[in-house]
């Protein structure tokens, strides 16, 4: 607000209290006169009543200028922005011979090398077999490693307007630790054993496409794509030979249960991907989707909401999460020079470059929709509905794990001030003045798993239940170093499957803390 221009373009949004306080009803006057004026105007025009003559004139609104302000005051909203990217990356070389002097230098033989000394990942393999560093014993089977990490991280905090504030988040991290024997000759040559890459994948993702859908229909849609997409896969895959399995329909080289084709379907169905034109040839996606907090307290500027409450807040929170569980290498993979796979596993499919055990995708909305208030009496009321979805597709068994929840929570409290009253104790009549706390919690809460064979086009209740809880609570400070609480919880518990039997638990008493 430093720059004048900004400053009117910022205060022209808010109200300007002391004016409306001090000049209120003469405001009101004169916009009721106003609104006559120019609802006179407008029958007018309608009739065709009123002519204008040559020097009349008709104020016309600077489009450019309202253009203007309100892309400064949508600038403005963005409060606060960061981001940032980093990238670690370690070597652990063995069979090295030499040992360091100074600050990790060996000064007789250059070695390792400032490079690799302050930080940097040269082939420090090869550069160390070429310069004579490494021991050329054959008996050497410690591993050569190298990690790599990469994260991306983004915030954002915009106020589109005054009590309304949301905050975006993004989050990207991808780990690869590559390991292999290896042994050096005497001619300084390298023979690489077993090379294995391993490593895992995660970032934020949005998954509303789906989230409401029906998920029995989205499972048939699942299997139904993968005919598409191993069409796909045997088009761009010039190794493909283009005959058709007779029994399947499925061309040779990707069947129903190939890992490509699965790992598609999942991004197709689950994550959206266009079937024809998306990527669906890695798993590792390159630009993560924002998460979301939505927070508004202006509730109680809306006329009658002030009498009612001292405070009200809405609130929601929109979090999904897509991973790749641990993947490694196929160490019977090859390929042509053109990086397309030639190698078929036992079943008649193309090794993928990569061995995947599990993708998934983790979302909740927490809550959906909540509502936190205070009311002029003083009395605290939250209600919250939280709803999440986590599906995950197994590779080991090509089976789909969906897990769904549901949760409806309804808190009430309420303080009685200063209540007091006498206890007699010891022919002693002793004098008691504290807040008396109520408190009312009511939750219900639902989540069920499912697990759905792909081959087997099967679906069936894991386990999941339905649970009522409810508690009531009391509690008075008799001193201030003691403290009463009496108590009532119950819990009801339906199962969803049948080899489990509904329960329900009651307790409730009285509890005294006394505090040091």
């Amino acid at each position: 607000n430093s720059v004048p221009y900004l400053k009117k373009v910022n205060q022209s949004i808010l109200p300007n209290k002391k004016n409306d306080n001090k000049n209120g009803k003469d405001a009101k006057d004169k916009d009721k006169g106003k609104e006559d004026e120019d609802n006179q105007l407008a029958e007018e025009v309608q009739k065709g009543k009123k002519k204008h003559g040559k020097n009349d004139s008709i104020d016309k609104p600077d489009v450019g200028r309202i253009l203007l302000n309100g892309t400064v005051r949508l600038l403005m909203s963005v409060r606060n922005v960061s981001a940032n990217y980093s990238q670690g990356r370690a070597t652990t070389l063995p069979g090295y011979m030499h040992s360091a002097t100074l600050v990790g230098h060996t000064r007789e033989s250059s070695s390792p090398g400032f490079l690799f000394m302050f930080g940097g990942q040269p082939d420090i393999q090869t550069v160390g077999a070429r310069n004579g560093w490494l021991t050329t014993d054959s008996m050497m089977n410690t591993a050569y490693q190298r990690t790599k990490n990469q994260v991306m991280n983004f915030r954002a905090t915009v106020e589109p307007f005054k009590d309304f504030r949301i905050d975006v988040s993004a989050n990207r991290n991808f780990t690869e630790n590559f390991s292999e024997y290896f042994h050096v000759d005497a001619l300084g040559n390298v023979s690489h054993y077993t090379p294995q890459r391993s490593g895992s994948f995660s970032m934020t993702y949005c998954g509303l496409g789906t989230f409401f859908m029906n998920h029995d229909d989205l499972f048939q849609e699942f299997r139904a794509v993968r005919a598409q997409l191993a069409d796909r896969y045997a088009q761009n895959n010039p190794n493909c030979t283009g005959d058709t399995d007779p029994e399947t329909g499925f061309p040779v080289g990707y069947s129903a249960i190939s890992q490509d084709v699965l790992m598609g379907a999942f991004m197709t169905t689950y994550l959206k991907k266009d079937v024809e034109k998306g990527n669906i040839f890695s798993p590792f996606l390159k630009i993560p989707l924002p998460n979301w907090r939505l927070n508004y307290n202006g509730l109680t500027k809306i006329k009658g909401m002030n009498k009612v409450f001292q405070s009200f807040s809405l609130t929601h929170n929109y979090t999904c999460n897509y991973n790749v569980g641990s993947y490694s290498t196929n160490i019977a993979y090859t390929h042509d020079d053109e990086g397309f796979p030639t190698a078929y596993n036992t079943l008649g499919d193309f090794i993928a470059t990569h061995e995947l055990s599990q993708m998934a995708i983790s979302e909740q909305f927490a809550p959906l929709i909540g509502f936190d208030m205070t009311l002029k009496n003083s009395m605290l009321l939250k209600v919250e509905y939280r709803q999440s979805r986590n599906v995950s597709l197994s590779f080991a068994n090509t089976q789909i794990t969906e897990t769904t929840g549901k949760e409806i929570s309804v808190s009430a409290g309420y303080r009685f001030k200063d209540l007091a009253f006498n206890v007699k104790f010891a022919d002693r009549t002793h004098k008691l003045k504290s807040d008396l706390v109520l408190q009312l919690n009511l939750t219900y809460n639902s989540n069920m798993t499912t697990i759905r064979k792909i081959n087997q086009n099967l679906s069936q209740i894991s386990s999941g239940s339905s649970v009522w809880m409810a508690e009531v609570s009391a509690e008075y400070a008799l001193t201030t170093s003691l403290t009463a609480k009496a108590f009532f919880q119950t819990n009801i518990n339906t199962p969803y499957i049948s080899n489990s039997y509904p329960n329900s638990t009651t307790k409730g008493g009285l509890t005294i803390r006394f505090t040091f």
